[in-house]
């Protein structure tokens, strides 16, 4: 009966990896489930067998974007064997589970625990060095954020991330006050990446909250033009024109504040801005 159960749990096991190996996730979650149930019912694995088991059924999980279960799972993983197979690999996905769910302390303290075992035991494995910078920066951690995507990018040179790097490096430096330092981090992600227009919404988006902030209109007037031929209708279109009225406001500008707060009031009748800094609309009256 023992020999029986055993061969049964296997062959289960071996089908859940089967579907793992051809993306088939659910297949897999399925069976890897129904292994572990076996086990529990007969007895069949020692707790590190089945920690082993768990982690593979938290890969499908996490795999399948049910990143709720893969935390579960992978946490029980770990509390069961701390030395598991794999460990790197799980304190990775760990960090990225919890990146996924916000919660970036969590995310921060697996990817910390990952780094220096990822890089020892895998030879030009960088990203996650950018993963841990990408948690610091959602965490707020500028400068931790900073001293990670920099040491990233002393070590990866090119490849998919290397322009998201820089991008978020200029993110960064703009959330420590290095405005110049930021600015010529966007310019390069533009130089390197000309083509990609979803980074370049963001990369224009940062440039235009940079420029507003510095009151440099001009500047500020070229990046949300290339916005506008980009993408007219954009996440967050709205609030970088408001930026552009307010600045000629500072600056002024009377023709074209009429103008701008005339064709915003026709786009955005019921903008939140309009509620907030109805000063402005008065000022457009009284021209």
């Amino acid at each position: 009966m023992l020999k029986k159960n055993i061969k049964e749990l296997d062959k289960k096991i071996e089908i859940a990896r089967d579907h793992y190996d051809t993306d088939n996730y659910q297949k897999s979650i399925k069976e890897f489930n129904k292994a572990l149930s076996l086990s529990r019912k007969f007895n069949l694995l020692n707790e590190i067998q089945y920690s082993n088991i768990l982690s593979e059924l938290g890969y499908a999980y996490y795999d399948s974007n049910k990143y709720s279960y893969a935390e579960e799972v992978l946490v029980k993983a770990l509390k069961l064997n701390e030395d598991i197979d794999n460990k790197p690999v799980v304190y990775q996905m760990l960090g990225t589970v919890y990146y996924h769910l916000d919660d970036y302390k969590n995310s921060i303290k697996y990817r910390k625990l990952a780094k220096p075992l990822i890089l020892n035991e895998y030879e030009n494995e960088f990203g996650i060095i950018y993963e841990l910078g990408c948690s610091y920066f959602r965490n707020s951690d500028y400068k931790l954020a900073e001293k990670n995507f920099e040491e990233f990018l002393k070590k990866y040179t090119k490849g998919t991330l290397l322009v998201w790097a820089i991008y978020f490096l200029g993110c960064t430096k703009f959330g420590l006050n290095k405005d110049k330092e930021a600015e010529k981090m966007f310019k390069l992600v533009i130089e390197k990446n000309p083509s990609d227009e979803s980074l370049l919404i963001k990369v224009y988006y940062r440039l235009a909250n940079l420029y507003y902030f510095n009151g440099n209109i001009k500047d500020l007037d070229f990046v949300v033009e290339k916005l506008l031929i980009i993408s007219n209708d954009f996440y967050d279109i709205e609030s970088i024109l408001f930026y552009q009225i307010l600045c000629y406001a500072d600056k002024k500008y009377i023709k074209k504040l009429k103008y701008c707060l005339s064709e915003f009031v026709k786009r955005f009748p019921k903008s939140k801005y309009l509620i907030e800094f109805n000063e402005f609309i008065e000022i457009n009256k009284k021209l």
